[in-house]
């Protein structure tokens, strides 16, 4: 009798571990698509921006929907989460392209920094949150480095062409790719 192979002796760790995850129900449907997403640092909730500039709130037990909050007057189509606060680092996607970035306070819905002193000229493309404030890359072929205390860009590196950041966790490493590079710098 020829028995069914077992597929789980033949799977790597790393398959076995994405094979684990399941397919939710389709959410946040009343928008024809989603900017971008964010895992706050406890892993308790994320945080979805929409093509409606409307921000929506969930708790990762469940995929439960805990608020919205809108945010028209500036729009974003990036965001991460406060390493610390509960809070979010939103840029700017308006009409009057001033290419900043925002620190929403979750809670009260309200600003509680705008980093635009020594900004970016063009839109910004990619947020990462560090210990004390947050790094931008943007359009303009520039990283920017940011300081909460002062909301002051403390250092700016300039790049090839437009690119994406990473920070590893213990924020001592930043990747950085474009087009044609990849680059990482110790922080």
């Amino acid at each position: 009798m020829n028995r069914p192979k077992n597929i789980y002796t033949s799977i790597q760790p790393e398959e076995a571990i994405v094979r684990s995850y399941f397919h939710l129900d389709p959410i946040l449907t009343e928008y024809s698509y989603h900017q971008d997403s964010s895992f706050s640092p406890d892993g308790l909730s994320f945080a979805v921006i929409s093509n409606a500039n409307m921000i929506s709130l969930y708790r990762c037990d469940g995929c439960r929907f805990e608020s919205k909050i809108p945010n028209k007057k500036y729009g974003s189509t990036r965001l991460c989460y406060h390493l610390s606060k509960n809070a979010i680092y939103l840029n700017s996607h308006n009409e009057i392209n001033d290419h900043a970035a925002r620190l929403l306070n979750v809670q009260q819905q309200s600003f509680i920094r705008y980093f635009t002193a020594n900004g970016h000229t063009a839109p910004i493309t990619s947020l990462c949150s560090r210990s004390n404030g947050v790094i931008t890359a943007s359009q303009d072929r520039t990283i920017k480095i940011w300081d909460d205390s002062t909301d002051k860009c403390t250092t700016t590196l300039e790049v090839s062409s437009p690119a994406n950041i990473a920070l590893h966790p213990n924020g001592l490493c930043l990747a950085v790719t474009t087009d044609s590079f990849l680059y990482i710098y110790d922080m």
